[in-house]
């Protein structure tokens, strides 16, 4: 019935399974399987069935990348554009970021994200003044960091020296430019 929280399996195209609490918000007889519109989550954290058995966090756009990104071992899904607003995000420890169509700013130019053993994934875009800590990707592309490589009238020096920073932090093995 219409407020009813319930564990829900859920898949993707990949056959990738884990559960959620849903709330419904529509009234559902209980036969056959609620349609998306019928329900919405209740949490927005979910444990994946992966090899490592790491927490998956779809980050939601109402709430800020800070106030999600706090778990270690977690995946965490971008699918959204997040502003730092000036915040400091130390990102735990042997995390992934996978970006899915968003990305990470800093319109204040006072923000830092820090890695910790961060996976980067995805069609990255990271566009924040200071970045620090260590990835565990085996290279690194200043692309990620709104280096514009094709564009002979952007400066790009420091977006490649923020990389070299990262790259020698993470013992990268190569530098793509």
């Amino acid at each position: 019935a219409k407020g009813d929280i319930v564990r829900m399996l859920v898949s993707d195209d990949d056959g990738n399974s884990w559960e959620r609490l849903v709330r419904f918000t529509a009234d559902y007889n209980g036969s056959g399987t609620p349609q998306y519109e019928q329900w919405s989550l209740v949490l927005d954290t979910e444990r994946a069935n992966t090899p490592n058995n790491m927490g998956y966090v779809i980050l939601r756009k109402e709430l800020t990348f800070a106030e999600q990104v706090t778990k270690e071992n977690t995946i965490y899904e971008i699918r959204y554009d997040f502003d730092l607003g000036g915040a400091t995000v130390i990102i735990p420890s042997g995390c992934v970021l996978k970006f899915e169509g968003g990305g990470l700013t800093d319109s204040s130019n006072d923000g830092s994200i820090v890695f910790s053993d961060t996976l980067l994934d995805g069609d990255i875009k990271i566009d924040v003044k200071s970045i620090g800590g260590s990835i565990s990707n085996e290279h690194v592309d200043i692309a990620w960091f709104g280096a514009l490589p094709d564009d002979e009238e952007f400066d790009n020096a420091d977006v490649i020296q923020k990389c070299i920073h990262i790259a020698e932090d993470s013992k990268c093995k190569k530098l793509y430019i």
